[in-house]
């Protein structure tokens, strides 16, 4: 439906709707259509907010899902180069029920973590840090720890590296707590997922450790009276002596 609103916009005909492939929506950026786009995934949120509650909304929101509405979402929405709307797709799937996420669905999620590389452009600290929330709840489901953790606990580490990396001296009051709030999203979900026992191998190793000592590092450095603790030591790779010991010497 989207898709097809933004076709109408740019001035398919109604053999072209009928017959042509849609449009690619990556290189939007007519303002009245993302406003349209926004408004539908918010007005879908709804159905999601209350389907536990409402038997209507349960319908049409069941509805919805049979008709691929995840998928458009991540591979089409989510490709709209406007961060707003970035924002309230992952706002969306926070939403949804863990049992309406599929392997693939699960995977497109976590590639986020690893193709959004600047971290501090636009809104993207708002965007990964509900990535991240959606994915930390997904694990609370064994099948997708297993198919998804390591390369979650990854994608988390990777981001709170280099958002630990940015030095904010000359940056405005929003952007330094935009950088805090992302730090604490990451430092947030790897603690929760410290928490499962078939996660810790996970946690350890050559690379979590180079991590885990460059993160405080950084924190050190950088950080000001006014910031809050990221503990990212709590988390099970700072159990580690070989990472902490180095730390305090």
């Amino acid at each position: 439906m989207l898709l097809f609103f933004y076709a109408c916009f740019i001035g398919y005909d109604e053999e072209e709707l009928q017959n042509a492939p849609l449009p690619n929506v990556s290189d939007l950026t007519e303002e009245q259509v993302i406003f349209l786009f926004t408004e539908v995934v918010s007005f879908m949120e709804l159905f999601e907010m209350y389907c536990n509650t409402n038997s209507s909304c349960n319908f049409v929101a069941d509805q919805l899902d049979r008709a691929d509405r995840d998928n458009i979402l991540l591979h089409d929405v989510l490709k709209v180069p406007n961060d707003t709307l970035k924002v309230v797709v992952m706002r969306f799937f926070t939403r949804v029920s863990i049992d309406h996420f599929s392997f693939e669905e699960v995977d497109y999620l976590a590639n986020q973590l690893f193709t959004t590389t600047a971290v501090s452009a636009g809104e993207s600290e708002i965007f990964l840090a509900s990535v991240m929330e959606v994915l930390t709840r997904i694990l609370h489901t064994s099948t997708f720890r297993n198919h998804s953790g390591s390369t979650i606990i990854k994608g988390c580490f990777d981001i709170l590296l280099a958002n630990s990396s940015r030095d904010m001296k000359f940056q405005s009051k929003e952007e330094i707590e935009q950088k805090m709030n992302l730090s604490l999203a990451a430092c947030n979900a790897l603690c929760t997922l410290s928490g499962y026992s078939d996660l810790r191998k996970h946690f350890r190793g050559q690379d979590n450790t180079n991590n885990m000592y460059n993160i405080l590092q950084y924190e050190d450095k950088y950080r000001t009276e006014e910031d809050e603790d990221i503990v990212v030591e709590r988390t099970w790779s700072g159990r580690e002596l070989t990472v902490l010991i180095p730390i305090t010497t």
